[in-house]
């Protein structure tokens, strides 16, 4: 009886610290406790790997000094700029049982995820997506960049009200990027006494665009509206100064790019685009501690709005997660939600961050000319 009494014992004790071992890890605490896996799904490879580089860099740079990193693994995946390649990587976080991805951030890719990720509770923190249509209330995307009807809005005003200039041509990528904004462009310039003389979009991938300028030529515009991706605008703006073009024109983000100065040659004077309200030099302690570590650790790689995006989008999180465990609170898609519609002011290397009812980033618009951009590389 006594061997069956020891042996019964010591079950019961397996049981008891088996038991209390499951609840500590569940909980985060003891010694087996899990890290909080946050998913990255980027465009490390296709069209827009220029994008995903830059964010990946300023993620890594913020987990790195992260004084919480100890706790949190991240976990990479690659979109590759693909919808259905997106899909599938985030199918992939999600059979890892990630519930808090940052990521979606070329908009086509980002639709293809929110409808997958509202379904099943998975928090979608975007740097980069602008489509307005992802936009709504109650959902579990968020977002940290400005939405494409602010690119529209402010680059028509500015067009009309500070360069006061007439005749418009317009040359779109017809993906939903290019056409969100060139939609809310078009409808900025109702009833301002201005005339498109050119409106047309071109397809993803497209490299000759000769004909195009040659119409737009003859059309003799002022401006030239080119929301574009980088890939695209670097062949458009060499193919413009080849063909002699002297009208203005103007960009959005994706002009802050060494090659697009490059290709611009001697259009560079009459080149602006809007821009988030970052900058490479001092403007706020954050940015300024941004700006001076990234190139400190990347050396002779410049800094940018991406680099930027992506750091703040690793803040915060970070500073979310510090909140719901100081809270006591379970680090997970649905307490994320909350805490981020909850937060206070965020001080960040983009400037000051705080979401509205739908997740989108409160925050502005700012111009830049090409001409003055001084990249480290030239």
């Amino acid at each position: 009886m006594k061997k069956k009494t020891i042996i019964l014992t010591v079950v019961a004790l397996l049981v008891l610290v088996g038991g209390i071992c499951w609840i500590s890890a569940k909980n985060g605490t003891g010694m087996n406790s899990e890290k909080i896996k946050i998913g990255v799904l980027l465009p490390l490879t296709g069209s827009g790997d220029i994008y995903g580089k830059d964010l990946k860099s300023g993620i890594d740079l913020a987990y790195n000094e992260s004084s919480i990193k100890d706790k949190i693994e991240l976990i990479y995946e690659d979109d590759a700029t693909d919808v259905t390649k997106g899909i599938n990587a985030f199918n992939n976080l999600l059979f890892r049982n990630i519930d808090i991805v940052i990521g979606g951030i070329m908009s086509n890719v980002a639709s293809g995820l929110l409808p997958i990720a509202n379904k099943n509770h998975v928090l979608l923190f975007s740097p980069k997506a602008t489509a307005i249509d992802l936009s709504k209330e109650n959902d579990y995307f968020f977002r940290i960049w400005p939405t494409d009807d602010m690119d529209g809005k402010y680059s028509a005003s500015y067009i009309v009200d500070s360069l006061k200039l007439k005749r418009i041509a317009v040359l779109y990528d017809d993906g939903t990027y290019g056409v969100g904004i060139n939609e809310e462009f078009i409808k900025s310039l109702k009833d301002r006494n201005v005339e498109i003389v050119f409106d047309e979009g071109y397809s993803s991938g497209q490299t000759n665009f000769r004909v195009q300028i040659s119409k737009i030529k003859n059309c003799k515009p002022d401006v030239l509206f080119l929301p574009s991706y980088y890939k695209e605008a670097v062949l458009i703006l060499k193919q413009l100064n080849e063909s002699h073009c002297d009208f203005y024109i103007s960009g959005v983000s994706s002009f802050f790019e060494m090659e697009i100065k490059l290709a611009a040659g001697n259009l560079t004077d009459k080149v602006f685009f809007t821009y988030p309200q970052y900058s490479q030099l001092s403007s706020n302690v954050v940015t300024d501690h941004f700006n001076k570590v990234y190139r400190e650790t990347y050396k002779k790689r410049s800094p940018n709005a991406f680099s930027a995006h992506g750091y703040d989008s690793f803040k915060v999180l970070e500073q979310n997660i510090i909140s719901l465990e100081k809270d006591g609170k379970e680090v997970n898609a649905t307490n994320m939600k909350t805490s981020l519609e909850s937060m206070e002011l965020y001080h960040g290397a983009t400037g000051n961050l705080r979401f509205d009812k739908n997740g989108d980033a409160d925050k502005g618009l700012q111009i830049v000319w090409l001409k003055d951009i001084v990249f480290n590389n030239l």
